[in-house]
Protein backbone atom coordinates (compact mmCIF):
# COMPACT_ATOMS: atom_id res chain seq x y z
CA UNK A 1 0.00 0.00 0.00
CA UNK A 2 3.07 2.44 -0.07
CA UNK A 3 6.75 3.36 -1.83
CA UNK A 4 9.59 1.67 0.43
CA UNK A 5 11.78 4.82 1.12
CA UNK A 6 14.37 4.10 -1.08
CA UNK A 7 12.26 4.31 -4.01
CA UNK A 8 10.50 7.17 -2.55
CA UNK A 9 10.85 10.70 -4.07
CA UNK A 10 13.25 13.22 -2.15
CA UNK A 11 11.22 15.45 0.56
CA UNK A 12 9.51 18.17 -0.82
CA UNK A 13 11.04 22.08 -1.17
CA UNK A 14 9.41 23.93 0.99
CA UNK A 15 8.07 27.05 -0.95
CA UNK A 16 4.92 28.62 -0.08
CA UNK A 17 3.34 29.59 3.56
CA UNK A 18 -0.32 30.57 4.12
CA UNK A 19 -1.23 33.74 6.37
CA UNK A 20 -4.16 33.55 7.56
CA UNK A 21 -5.65 31.30 4.35
CA UNK A 22 -3.46 33.80 1.90
CA UNK A 23 -0.72 32.83 0.10
CA UNK A 24 1.24 31.63 -3.04
CA UNK A 25 3.17 29.09 -4.32
CA UNK A 26 5.52 28.96 -6.98
CA UNK A 27 4.30 28.23 -10.32
CA UNK A 28 0.47 29.12 -9.58
CA UNK A 29 -1.10 31.97 -10.08
CA UNK A 30 -0.85 35.46 -8.87
CA UNK A 31 -3.68 35.48 -6.23
CA UNK A 32 -4.08 38.20 -3.60
CA UNK A 33 -1.67 37.88 -0.35
CA UNK A 34 -2.92 38.41 3.18
CA UNK A 35 -3.14 42.58 4.15
CA UNK A 36 -3.48 43.90 7.36
CA UNK A 37 -4.34 47.46 8.92
CA UNK A 38 -3.70 47.50 12.69
CA UNK A 39 -4.80 49.95 15.28
CA UNK A 40 -1.96 50.54 17.93
CA UNK A 41 -2.63 48.90 20.93
CA UNK A 42 -4.61 46.28 20.05
CA UNK A 43 -3.23 42.84 19.33
CA UNK A 44 -3.60 40.36 15.93
CA UNK A 45 -3.21 36.99 15.59
CA UNK A 46 -1.61 35.99 11.75
CA UNK A 47 -2.24 32.11 11.50
CA UNK A 48 0.43 30.71 9.76
CA UNK A 49 0.69 27.38 7.52
CA UNK A 50 2.62 25.14 5.58
CA UNK A 51 1.81 21.93 4.07
CA UNK A 52 5.21 20.55 4.62
CA UNK A 53 7.30 18.19 6.86
CA UNK A 54 10.21 21.08 7.57
CA UNK A 55 8.81 24.39 8.07
CA UNK A 56 11.20 25.98 9.93
CA UNK A 57 10.35 30.12 9.55
CA UNK A 58 12.50 32.95 10.61
CA UNK A 59 9.54 35.75 10.97
CA UNK A 60 9.24 39.37 11.22
CA UNK A 61 7.40 42.30 10.25
CA UNK A 62 8.77 45.25 9.01
CA UNK A 63 9.62 47.93 11.83
CA UNK A 64 8.68 45.72 14.85
CA UNK A 65 10.61 43.44 17.29
CA UNK A 66 8.54 40.22 17.92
Amino acid sequence: YHTPSPEASPISIFDSTLINGKGRHTGGPPTDLFRLTVIKGLRYRLRLIAMSCDPNWVFSIDGHQL
